[in-house]
């Protein structure tokens, strides 16, 4: 990967800002009926990379890699142990039915917000809103846009594809990119 993108972006607080956005995140969806791995995974990964498409800078700075389920902080893992070794969350397998068993992250306390300010929290409000009613499998399924599956799994996904659309052009949009591979002299295959 180039080094011209951005797989981590230097945030203050460093790691301590995806801690306190994992306990935010835990914190906010505790009553959810549904809320895994996989839909705290990408809760943070929609958040960062909104934050990250619409102001320039997203909320937890750190790297994200593609898994087979979407998108993850490449840290997540130690990081939970280490949240979990200091008391401040645990981990609940709770059955779900049909053998299925969830994995989640429950805080022992109401976390603070010392270095998220208002605007990181409305993108992650809005996040776990848009996935509070879905299942793990609709959550993972919506993660695979374009984005994700450009890459191979393990790779880093900087920053910077939060500017891809899965959205087809309209027709202002193929115009100018027909005019622009005239002048360029772009050929299709």
């Amino acid at each position: 990967m180039s080094s011209e993108f951005q797989e981590t972006i230097s945030m203050p607080g460093g790691q301590d800002r995806a801690a306190e956005a994992l306990l935010y995140v835990a914190w906010e969806c505790r009553n959810a009926t549904r809320f895994g791995q996989t839909k705290l995974h990408k809760i943070l990964w929609r958040a960062d990379f909104r934050s990250f498409s619409e102001r320039g800078s997203p909320i937890t700075g750190r790297r994200y890699q593609r898994l087979p389920q979407g998108p993850c902080l490449q840290e997540m893992l130690p990081l939970q142990g280490d949240l979990a070794a200091k008391g401040l969350i645990e981990i609940h397998e709770i059955e779900l039915g049909s053998g299925f068993v969830e994995e989640r992250v429950v805080p022992t306390i109401r976390p603070e917000q010392s270095l998220l300010n208002d605007r990181d929290l409305y993108f992650l409000d809005e996040a776990i809103e848009h996935y509070w009613d879905k299942t793990a499998r609709e959550t993972s399924d919506e993660s695979h846009g374009a984005a994700w599956r450009t890459h191979g799994d393990r790779d880093p996904l900087p920053y910077e594809l939060a500017l891809l659309s899965d959205e087809n052009p309209d027709d202002e949009q193929l115009r100018r990119l027909e005019i622009l591979g005239q002048r360029r002299r772009w050929q299709s295959a």
